[in-house]
């Protein structure tokens, strides 16, 4: 019990001379090679308190663990989390740093029939929002579409998520380069994340990216993507924003023309078909009444035939 006493006493007592200072010593040439100098690493002549610290309390100051281990051990939990087929390379998809061998004899694209696992492992990768990771899920995504239909389990929120968190790390050509297997493949994005795309040139002013965006703008219209008028004012105001040249926004007001042509179409073809139904209503009534009169007959049946003709001469008329 007494050395027991003695060695908490003595403990004490170091804790009590931290903020002392350490009497000199009398050491010559000889004795400075051989004498221990305790306080290089004993924490008792570190400054430093030797108590852990304890769970909720603010009187003791914490261990500083360094944060980038931190943050990839988070990282690496996660991706140790991702279930892949035994022929597929753990290193390149469960690890931050990725395969390094010269030849891997394992699969670094998913295997056709497989698309459930490579969206799996593009959701994973997006949520833990790293630079590499998003990199490499452009790469995965690419490598694997350019061989493969999108299948069931394709999903376009993936698309969506993946192009706003390279917008978000600047990944600019990685961007563009989803853009295009997305246009290759007929997956278009949402119109509302691909003007995300011209707002970040247009704020960080990378006006050498233009021509590759309007580039883009165009297959992706030609490809199906439903604009609204608003969206083309939105993307020409980016563009004066920009300064860019009278040209590439000619591009633009080109593309919007042919919308509101097609629009005007629309628009008129829903009126037509309106017009087409009310003129048969009537025509069924007139048809009643004339079967008496055979002159009146003819007269109007020649009359239907002729407006059908000319109504389907236009439709067939390109705006």
């Amino acid at each position: 019990m007494r050395s027991n006493d003695s060695k908490y006493i003595e403990f004490v007592s170091s804790e009590l001379q931290l903020g002392l200072q350490l009497p000199s010593l009398q050491i010559n040439a000889y004795q400075e090679d051989t004498v221990l100098k305790p306080w290089i690493n004993d924490f008792r002549y570190s400054g430093k308190s030797s108590l852990l610290p304890l769970p909720n309390s603010d009187c003791y100051e914490p261990w500083k663990m360094d944060k980038n281990m931190v943050v990839s051990h988070l990282i690496q939990q996660n991706l140790g989390m991702i279930e892949l087929p035994r022929k597929y390379c753990r290193l390149y998809f469960s690890t931050l740093r990725g395969c390094e061998r010269v030849e891997c004899w394992f699969w670094h694209v998913p295997e056709q029939g497989d698309e459930k696992i490579c969206m799996a492992i593009l959701k994973t990768y997006i949520n833990i929002n790293e630079s590499s990771l998003l990199q490499r899920s452009v790469q995965i995504f690419m490598n694997y579409y350019r061989e493969v239909t999108p299948g069931v389990h394709f999903d376009s929120q993936v698309l969506n998520d993946l192009l706003i968190s390279l917008i978000k790390c600047c990944l600019l050509k990685e961007v563009f380069q989803l853009l295009n297997v997305a246009v290759m493949i007929k997956m278009l994005p949402a119109v509302d994340v691909f003007l995300k795309v011209f707002e970040h040139v247009a704020s960080m002013n990378i006006r050498d990216a233009v021509p590759s965006l309007i580039d883009i703008f165009c297959k992706l219209f030609d490809a199906g993507m439903v604009f609204e008028l608003e969206h083309f004012n939105c993307i020409i105001k980016f563009l004066h924003q920009l300064q860019v040249s009278s040209q590439e926004i000619n591009v633009i007001l080109n593309m919007k023309s042919r919308f509101q042509a097609k629009q005007f179409k629309k628009n008129w073809l829903c009126d037509l078909n309106l017009a087409i139904a009310e003129i048969q209503v009537q025509y069924e009534f007139l048809e009643t009444n004339f079967r008496t009169n055979p002159t009146k007959y003819i007269v109007l049946n020649q009359f239907v035939i002729l407006f059908f003709s000319v109504v389907a001469d236009f439709i067939s008329l390109k705006p």
